[in-house]
């Protein structure tokens, strides 16, 4: 056994448990999301619900990223809480909820380019 073996151990151990729990909360986010979708159609009418940014991409996926949901339909009077719904519904992950109808063209084009509808 070589005089480093315990801490290049040690290190693998540790990484090896970071990139799990990456996975983990990435899964999770998934998950998050598409529950907020659901409760963004059933309970305020947003008629399309698209999910972009980073939980698209597992590769730039960290643990402090966000749900980025772009959304259509929701009243503006009931966007707020819609916002605040969707915050408990995912717990300790920040959702950013974007109202389509004031997105900027360019930027929205960006959006349905990468984005999924859930």
């Amino acid at each position: 056994m070589g005089k480093y073996d315990t801490y290049v151990d040690a290190w693998r151990d540790r990484l090896n448990k970071e990139k799990a729990e990456l996975e983990g909360r990435h899964v999770h986010a998934l998950r998050k999301a598409k529950e907020c979708a659901e409760v963004l159609k059933k309970e305020f009418g947003a008629k399309r619900v698209i999910l972009y940014g980073s939980v698209l991409h597992p590769d730039i996926f960290t643990l402090h990223s966000d749900i980025d949901l772009a959304v259509e339909g929701i009243k503006e009077s009931e966007f707020y809480y819609a916002g605040a719904r969707v915050d408990a519904i995912a717990g300790d992950i920040t959702v950013d909820l974007t109202p389509i109808e004031d997105t900027k063209p360019y930027i929205l084009d960006s959006i349905e380019e990468e984005g999924i509808i859930l």
